[in-house]
């Protein structure tokens, strides 16, 4: 597994490129919010594709990148390959959000649209690798791109070191293997909660069942959080031993916790970067037995689907409060 001074290297390596974001305290509900929404690219991507392209020789950026994504990967291959000028080819379900895969385009991907689950996009993807020269980046089963989402952990622990608790979404679990390694290596007592959606409970199971056999992918508004994991995985071995505790969310806790960023914080954030407050305004995660944080993870949201759920979810709330 990595060790702090590698994360210490990747912090160092990228941090003319990426964006040092801040942290905010609710004083409401007694919480700390780091928000990755404010990165370049407008997600935590951004710091796994940037360490791992900086890395790459000549003769691999000159092969070519490809990449899976459901879309903020993508979108974070896409801007660091623009920097080394690259231009990649990225495969995305035919159903992503329209604003990540423009996004995608403005920095010169080539963006490969895959009709099915995401298993179907990274089946491609790797075969398009397999057939050419060109390097495959995953989003979660490659070292350097959870050592670039570490960084997250040691700026977020420079900037408020008394947490102690970091709540994290979870989709395939490269950032949480990277925030809690990170972190535990600077502070070993440190709690950390993975949150995933229950629309999509793969690594949930793999943590307390010991499998992910059985488990279909259900239709989620978490897109970014959805997907299995690929076997042998990275993030299959490491994360039962990382995570303290894992938690599952509903699309009504996320879009709840979209409305609570805007009204509360001026923030507008997207469901799968909303999963950890989401994790805390539903009650599964407490912030009274000690210091906690939670992490916005991204932000790329179309406003026709912002104005949907934050709309729906006032709806909701009056209906309810005149029973």
């Amino acid at each position: 597994m990595l060790r702090r001074e590698q994360f210490e290297a990747a912090g160092v390596r990228i941090s003319p490129l990426v964006r040092r974001t801040p942290v905010t305290y609710d004083e409401a509900k007694d919480l700390y919010l780091k928000w990755e929404n404010r990165q370049c690219t407008g997600s935590f991507k951004l710091r796994g594709a940037m360490n791992a392209v900086l890395q790459l020789p000549e003769r691999c950026l000159r092969a070519g990148l490809i990449a899976a994504s459901s879309g903020n990967h993508g979108l974070a291959v896409a801007y660091a390959a623009r920097r080394q000028r690259v231009a990649p080819q990225i495969y995305v379900a035919s159903d992503a959000a329209q604003t990540k895969v423009s996004a995608m385009r403005r920095h010169g991907a080539l963006v490969h649209l895959v009709d099915g689950c995401y298993r179907d996009v990274e089946d491609q993807a790797r075969d398009a690798a397999a057939r050419s020269d060109a390097t495959y980046l995953s989003p979660y089963n490659d070292w350097e791109g959870i050592a670039g989402a570490g960084t997250i952990a040691l700026e977020w622990l420079s900037q408020t070191p008394y947490l102690g608790r970091l709540v994290v979404p979870v989709g395939a679990g490269a950032l949480l293997t990277g925030v809690a390694l990170a972190a535990k290596a600077v502070r070993a007592d440190i709690q950390v909660i993975g949150v995933q959606s229950a629309a999509s409970p793969f690594l949930f199971r793999l943590y307390y069942d010991g499998h992910m056999d059985g488990i279909t992918q259900g239709p989620t508004i978490m897109e970014g959080l959805a997907g299995a994991v690929e076997p042998g995985a990275i993030t299959i071995d490491t994360l039962p031993q990382l995570c303290d505790r894992m938690v599952l969310i509903t699309d009504m806790d996320a879009a709840t916790a979209v409305d609570y960023a805007y009204r509360s914080c001026g923030e507008k954030i997207e469901p799968s970067g909303a999963a950890a407050l989401a994790a805390v305004l539903s009650g599964q995660v407490s912030t009274t037995d000690r210091p906690t944080g939670v992490l916005i993870s991204g932000g790329n949201i179309d406003d026709e689907t912002f104005l949907r759920l934050t709309m729906a979810r006032r709806h909701d709330v009056q209906s309810t409060s005149c029973h």
